[in-house]
């Protein structure tokens, strides 16, 4: 219900109502939040979701414009349904977020408005320099029939690929990747990995 920005010491140093965080992009019903640092870029994301099971249904997207998150955000809204009103719209929930040198992704799972039986999941590869440097946003839009896809933290800022997990039956998780210039992505199903036991 309220974004709280803490020192290292616990000390809270500011805290606004989730509400009021989201208000320049006009949604007031968000839920499902998460945060991410991404080191290499040194930059706060934060992404929440808004209008749960309505064909209205969008996703906020938020990045700091500096390492200072109580300074100002780059805030964007992307509508899960881009014309709302049709027999299969959907509304996103449960939210994952992983960034490496290119892009943030961030990922949700679809449910079916009429029905609210899960659809697929869906992936937003975004392209990170835009994102946080203001005046658009610009994205790929991919889809995956998994259950929440888990993308990486990407660590490294040599590594090019961005992975993402996902629980593949019960015992196998499968591990996919989007690859290549941002702008021309591809994206790869088909890594299972059998953990041991």
């Amino acid at each position: 219900t309220e974004v709280a920005i803490q020192s290292r010491l616990g000390q809270v140093l500011s805290k606004v109502a989730l509400a009021d965080f989201w208000s320049p992009t006009g949604f007031s019903s968000a839920y499902d939040v998460r945060v991410v640092y991404d080191p290499a870029a040194d930059r706060w994301v934060v992404v929440t979701l808004a209008n749960p099971g309505a064909d209205s249904s969008t996703i906020l997207v938020a990045a700091s414009t500096s390492p200072d998150p109580e300074g100002n955000w780059n805030q964007y809204a992307i509508p899960v349904n881009p014309a709302p009103g049709l027999t299969n719209d959907v509304w996103a929930d449960y939210p994952n977020l992983g960034y490496n040198q290119g892009w943030i992704a961030l990922t949700v799972n679809l449910y079916g408005v009429a029905s609210n039986n899960f659809v697929r999941a869906d992936i937003y590869a975004i392209d990170k320099h835009k994102l946080f440097v203001g005046g658009g946003l610009s994205y790929a839009h991919l889809a995956d029939p998994g259950f929440t896809l888990v993308p990486a933290a990407t660590l490294d800022p040599a590594q090019t690929n961005l992975y993402l997990v996902t629980e593949q039956g019960i015992r196998n998780l499968r591990l996919t990747r989007i690859a290549g210039p941002v702008g021309k992505e591809t994206y790869d199903t088909n890594g299972f990995i059998t953990p041991s036991v």
